[in-house]
């Protein structure tokens, strides 16, 4: 009678493990997708297929325009240390102007950032 009780105990902790598996497996599946959610993950995949190389590029018409007298001259001038210099070092034509605003007082929510 000792025998039947501990292979009862022992099948009924395996199927009590087998349950506790079942139940913690079942918390790691995705939550279905909801209305409205159909797009989600679109900003990863777009960013990915930005950044990966076209494994077969559209063919080249012809080689680029070379001026090979030109650029011969900049090269040598590269060589001698004689290279032009840039007539204007701007970036842009646009420039900030402040126009004052703001109380000067500060108060915060408190968050520390």
């Amino acid at each position: 009678m000792k025998r039947v009780t501990t292979a009862m105990n022992r099948n009924a902790m395996i199927a009590f493990a087998a349950a506790g598996m079942t139940l913690a497996l079942s918390a790691c599946t995705p939550p279905s997708m909801g209305p409205g959610e159909e797009a989600f993950g679109n900003a990863v995949r777009h960013n990915i297929a930005l950044q990966t190389v076209n494994p077969e590029p559209a063919p080249e018409v012809g080689p680029p325009p070379y001026d090979g007298r030109r650029a011969a001259i900049a090269y040598g001038r590269y060589r001698t240390d004689k290279v032009k210099k840039p007539s204007t070092l701007q970036t842009s034509k646009f420039s900030i102007v402040e126009t004052g605003g703001g109380s000067g007082s500060e108060t915060g929510s408190g968050s520390g950032y």
